[in-house]
């Protein structure tokens, strides 16, 4: 249960955390930004960075029911805008991209998505840190102006934050925080903040000395284990396709349940490859996406996801401007290939029967979170399709969960084995 803290929470926090402050200042990044000698490479290459980690926050916060979480939302404006509007302004396209810092920020974007909206405590603790930048920005923001001639306020958004009213937000979001602290983890709040610490000290480290050789983003640079294939170089591509993935991810519970943070990585690299496909020809952007469905299906994820992630993803690309040697078409038409050989295998209107035959069956509430009987019916469309395993591993896994007891797993069995004949 949570406990009381013996001092009022922000105070608990701050002293836990002191050295981290002292920590930082050393870090040839900050220290650069102080003597005035900060590339600006380096610097739209930590605002990139820190898009991404502020920008999961945020969709985490917001995805959350939580009381707390919710009293604290109108206390905090969007530093994910602010970033983007500094980024709009310093349109920079020769500098090259860093992808090292931009790995680790994904990674510290995962560790955030993975709590999210669940684990409270820990997305506070995430929120204390990143918060609290607000504070040591305004003690940097002279620094920015200086080594980057930004007098007014465009480019340097981020580091202003609140500007003048920075200390009463901070005093405000504090008071809320000590007021709620008997129903917080303090433990597992200060262990979140001394994570996203840990993760922010290694994003900054790998911001200077600016990487040799740095240029093109690849897939790799999203996922170690990914393919050497290029991803959208145009941040704000790259984004959108990073929030299809994320908004998809969410959507199927299932995704978390079986593949974990390996899974948050492939989803980060597919996305962003897919994202690539507008690039491309109709008919190469109905091969790529037919043969990613294919080695989707042989690792237990029926294509009816990968349908739906396209679908987000033409709307999130649909949101920004795309270079002029993209087309929505081409991932459009490749979405409605995947669903036309779905229906041609299952029609939709036996694939909602079969659904809710399945959900009779499996009545669990934990079935009916990961959406069990969706899964396997999309399962069976595509073993139809021609492709292998089906939905045998599927209900493997699902009684290795503890999903399935032996009868249910047997019916589920008979019913789709039926379906298949």
């Amino acid at each position: 249960m949570p406990q009381p803290p013996s001092a009022p929470l922000l105070l608990t926090l701050k002293a836990a955390t002191w050295h981290r402050h002292q920590r930082f200042d050393r870090i040839p990044f900050i220290a650069a930004l102080g003597r005035g000698t900060l590339p600006l490479a380096a610097y739209v290459a930590q605002l990139r960075a820190m898009a991404i980690v502020v920008g999961a926050l945020e969709r985490s916060l917001a995805a959350s029911p939580d009381p707390l979480v919710i009293r604290l939302r109108p206390l905090l404006d969007s530093r994910f805008s602010q970033l983007c509007a500094d980024l709009n302004h310093l349109v920079t396209p020769g500098l090259p991209e860093n992808p090292p810092a931009l790995g680790q920020a994904l990674a510290l974007a995962r560790r955030i998505r993975a709590a999210a909206p669940a684990d409270r405590d820990r997305l506070l603790g995430f929120l204390y840190v990143l918060e609290g930048t607000t504070l040591g920005n305004q003690v940097h923001l002279p620094d920015v102006r200086r080594c980057f001639h930004l007098p007014g306020e465009a480019g340097v958004a981020f580091y202003q934050g609140y500007g003048e009213a920075t200390a009463a937000h901070w005093s405000a979001f504090s008071e809320a925080l000590n007021e709620a602290a008997a129903g917080i983890d303090t433990l597992t709040m200060l262990e979140a903040a001394e994570e996203i610490y840990d993760g922010l000290e290694e994003l900054y480290d790998r911001l200077l000395p600016l990487a040799a050789g740095a240029g093109s983003l690849r897939a790799m640079d999203l996922n170690a284990e990914a393919g050497d294939h290029l991803v959208p170089q145009d941040q704000n591509l790259l984004q959108a396709a990073l929030r299809a993935g994320e908004r998809c991810w969410l959507e199927f519970p299932y995704l978390g349940a079986r593949y974990g943070e390996r899974g948050l990585r492939f989803t980060d690299s597919d996305s962003a490859w897919l994202a690539t496909l507008a690039e491309r020809t109709a008919t190469d952007a109905i091969d790529q996406v037919l043969w990613l469905g294919r080695i989707l299906a042989r690792r237990g994820l029926p294509r009816l996801l990968l349908e739906r992630q396209l679908a987000l993803l033409i709307e999130e690309l649909g949101a920004v401007r795309l270079p002029r040697q993209m087309k929505l078409g081409s991932l459009e038409v490749a979405a409605r290939a995947l669903t036309s050989e779905r229906c041609r295998s299952l029609s939709e209107t036996t694939f909602q029967a079969l659904r809710t035959e399945l959900a009779e069956l499996l009545p669990s509430p934990r079935q009916r979170e990961l959406d069990l009987p969706t899964l396997l019916a999309a399962t069976l469309a595509d073993q139809r399709a021609g492709l292998p395993d089906g939905t045998g591993p599927l209900l493997k896994w699902a009684a290795e969960q503890g999903l399935l007891a032996p009868g249910p797993q047997e019916e589920a069995q008979a019913l789709l084995a039926q379906a298949l004949s």
